[in-house]
């Protein structure tokens, strides 16, 4: 049963609280990047960007992942896999902070923006595996499959301009490749 009200007449009630839903995480992820990118003050001081060098990733992945996790050569630590990788880690997170925010934000792409934002979840989540206060859910897995939901939905329809982009892909290119990039 959907509640339809005459101010919303086009979407549900529910589709336009999740549009709004789907609006804060990507601004979420858009403010995280450009703090990060800049240095704003707020979460990251200017000393600490990455337009002044500093690695963005390499604090959480030594000192906040589990080291208890099974997955810990790949998180934790000097040596772990991640932390050798060092600017890659820190672009590849820059990169799904920028598209996850701006895909989430319009709606457009929000297949790719939010499959991208699912798997920095997931990944986060499998880092901090298990959790300290709960044995298997926490806010990252939460979150992780809000985002899913966002993949698998139309939630670009719901306030935000994806209906209008997936109807100008269609026109142009094979509806299965519209699909993707719905």
């Amino acid at each position: 049963m959907s509640i339809k009200n005459s101010y919303f007449s086009k979407y549900t009630v529910q589709e336009y609280l999740l549009g709004l839903l789907r609006i804060f995480f990507g601004f979420e992820f858009l403010w995280a990047f450009l703090d990060k990118f800049f240095g704003l003050g707020i979460g990251t001081a200017p000393e600490n960007s990455f337009l002044a060098g500093a690695p963005l990733t390499e604090g959480y992945l030594s000192f906040v992942t589990n080291p208890n996790s099974p997955f810990a050569f790949v998180f934790n630590g000097p040596d772990a896999l991640l932390v050798q990788l060092g600017i890659f880690v820190d672009l590849a997170y820059l990169g799904m902070l920028l598209v996850g925010g701006i895909t989430l934000i319009s709606g457009i792409g929000v297949r790719i923006g939010g499959l991208s934002t699912f798997i920095f979840f997931f990944s986060v989540w499998l880092a901090t595996f298990p959790p300290a206060n709960n044995p298997f859910i926490e806010s990252h897995f939460l979150q992780m499959w809000i985002l899913l939901f966002f993949v698998i939905s139309n939630s670009g329809y719901w306030l935000g301009f994806g209906e209008r982009w997936h109807n100008f892909l269609e026109s142009r290119v094979d509806p299965r490749i519209a699909k993707v990039f719905q």
